[in-house]
């Protein structure tokens, strides 16, 4: 049995057809079809979608070799998914991140806190303070808008003059 016969076999045995399952991870119908057709390859990131909708371990679905079902782990994400309602990007984003080793996982927390701390107090996000040179040309920017209301039904001015030596 081929990759592609094992996808089509989960799917019937789950009763959804290809549309449906195509909503569950992300595809088409067209693009479902393909994949159950013998001798169309299956991507990597399609593979561990459809081993995470089925529960099932990706060696087997691969290889059809040993165990299928992926076990108490996936039992527990199920119940994680349902929870919190966890579809499409989100569901892929948790998996992913529970995956991760937890060094890893502590690692990108840290990074994430320092961003939002920075995001927090105004900061960009290299850290450096903002460029005095940068708020003079908003200023400028905000100046000249505020010169064009108030010359609003004004004749529109000549080509070739600029909004510095309007104000000059």
């Amino acid at each position: 049995m081929t990759i592609n016969e094992r996808v089509r076999m989960l799917r019937k045995e789950k009763g959804l057809t290809q549309s449906e399952l195509g909503e569950k991870i992300g595809l088409k119908k067209s693009a479902i079809s393909k994949l159950e057709s013998d001798g169309n390859s299956v991507t990597d990131q399609n593979i561990r979608l459809i081993c995470d909708t089925f529960h099932v371990r990706e060696h087997w679905l691969r290889t059809g070799e040993g165990e299928r079902d992926a076990g108490d782990d996936e039992a527990l994400f199920e119940k994680i998914r349902e929870r919190f309602r966890l579809r499409g990007l989100s569901e892929s984003i948790a998996r992913a991140w529970f995956r991760l080793p937890e060094e890893e996982r502590e690692h990108i927390a840290k990074e994430v806190e320092d961003i939002a701390k920075r995001i927090k107090s105004g900061m960009p996000e290299d850290g450096a303070q903002e460029d005095p040179q940068h708020v003079d040309i908003d200023n400028e920017v905000d100046a000249y808008r505020k010169e064009l209301e108030a010359q609003e039904g004004a004749p529109s001015p000549s080509a070739g003059t600029s909004a510095t030596e309007k104000r000059a």
